[in-house]
């Protein structure tokens, strides 16, 4: 009789919700594309406002580019990042220009809006939801495993609740569906690690982790057992070597007072982004980086204060160019294309900080949480200056994805046109191992992006 394949995803689990990954077998399904860093993991960046093309997009060829100022504080990162041009998102004018609003509903969910009857406000715009699931929620689907905690959670850069929540939702669970972002670093460390250290220095806390860690193979023996009758002898050997090696790690970790999951100390109240933009930010993505770390969840996103970008004032962190009013504003008049663009390359500084938060966290294979992790930065306009404009979309992926995406490129479709559900596509396949044909409406999905993989 032949035996089904194992999946090459197979978990040992065991009491308690513990679970160990499995080596590659003969007994698994082979597949060219096995991750090579670990579980991948996503994060959706949004920030609003828009972009000033000339300042945002690179230029030159995919492998020999340049970076123009919306985004020179990327370079550092520049072999981890793909840059794109010639995106458009045709949804956002479904059934008619959107502005902040129906454009941000497209951007990332690749469908139209739809004017709810539920919001009480003569403006029509205010009236815009959306009618379909934004990227990270339909990778959250696909990727919760039993051990996470969270199917995704929600961050939120911001200077104020929005009277309207579309203007800080970045996530979008169906039609009018919203899952708002957590804007208080001290109410998202009590959310998700209410169990963990009050501070980094709590030895009680890290030794009963580490404890945890050192019976990690208790937990597993009676599926090991049961998995041992499906495997020939080469395999078997393989998951002994395999399990063997865990215990080695296990007590290197007992040796040691560090961690690959490593619980930041407890925030205090009151922080806010008018006393410390840097402290705040930062706060936040170490608190993101952390979650995934720990496998709390494997998808997240933040939203860098909303749609129409909060009109915050960023006079007190932008020292190179004179900051005269509040984001939103700035975005109108075609006059403060220097401030846009040292704006849009503050946020772009504070993406490379993400991924600095994201590199702290090592694997015993030399790569780090960064190399397993997939980073969108999007925005709900592609130009801003005195037309708002949908196109073109501003996307930057930044990250590894478990190497399976080769980075470092710049993509540069202005000769042949792709709408951003291509690319959203093309991101979710890349993330969920998927080979997927469609995502968003259909009418404007023509296939995954042409030299993307």
């Amino acid at each position: 009789m032949k035996k089904t394949p194992l999946s090459r995803r197979t978990l040992l689990r065991g009491a308690g919700g513990v679970a160990i990954a499995l080596p590659m077998l003969e007994a698994m399904e082979s597949s060219a594309d096995a991750a090579t860093g670990g579980q991948k993991k996503f994060i959706s960046f949004f920030s609003g406002c828009g972009v000033t093309g000339e300042t945002f997009f690179p230029t030159g060829t995919e492998k020999s580019f340049t970076l123009p100022e919306s985004v020179t504080a990327l370079t550092k990162y520049k072999d981890k990042i793909i840059f794109f041009d010639g995106i458009t998102n045709a949804s956002g004018n479904d059934p008619e220009y959107g502005g902040h609003q129906g454009s941000h509903v497209g951007m990332i969910s690749g469908s139209p809006f739809v004017f709810s009857a539920d919001v009480a406000d003569p403006d029509h715009y205010e009236k815009m939801r959306p009618t379909g699931t934004s990227l990270d929620q339909k990778i959250a689907q696909k990727l919760r495993s039993s051990s996470n905690k969270f199917a995704s959670l929600q961050f939120g850069v911001m200077n104020r609740p929005s009277g309207n929540n579309f203007d800080i939702a970045a996530s979008f669970t169906g039609e009018k569906g919203l899952l708002l972002p957590e804007p208080d670093p001290a109410a998202i460390f009590k959310m998700i690690f209410q169990d963990g250290a009050a501070s980094a220095g709590d030895v009680a806390t890290a030794e009963l982790a580490r404890q945890k860690r050192k019976s990690i193979l208790d937990f597993i023996k009676s599926r090991y057992t049961a998995l041992n009758a499906r495997l020939g002898a080469d395999d078997k050997a393989r998951i002994d070597q395999h399990l063997t090696s865990i215990r080695e790690i296990e007590q290197q970790l007992l040796a040691s007072t560090s961690s690959n999951c490593m619980i930041p100390s407890r925030p205090t109240s009151g922080i806010t982004p008018e006393k410390d933009l840097d402290g705040y930010a930062k706060l936040q993505f170490s608190l993101l980086a952390a979650a995934l770390a720990c496998d709390l969840t494997n998808v997240a996103s933040l939203t860098w204060f909303g749609t129409r970008g909060g009109d915050f004032n960023y006079k007190n962190v932008i020292k190179d160019v004179a900051i005269t009013g509040g984001h939103h504003g700035l975005s109108h008049n075609q006059a403060d294309t220097p401030q846009i663009t040292a704006i849009n390359n503050y946020i772009a500084q504070n993406i490379a900080i993400l991924m600095a938060s994201l590199d702290t966290y090592k694997t015993s294979a030399g790569g780090s949480l960064l190399d397993s992790t997939l980073i969108l930065w999007w925005n709900e306009l592609g130009f801003s200056n005195a037309t708002h404009q949908s196109s073109p979309a501003p996307f930057v992926l930044a990250g590894g994805n478990g190497g399976a995406l080769k980075m470092g490129r710049f993509l540069n479709y202005n000769s042949q046109k792709q709408s951003n559900n291509n690319l959203l596509l093309s991101v979710y396949n890349a993330v969920t191992d998927s080979s997927d044909v469609t995502f968003g409406d259909p009418r404007y999905c023509t296939g995954v992006l042409p030299g993307f993989a």
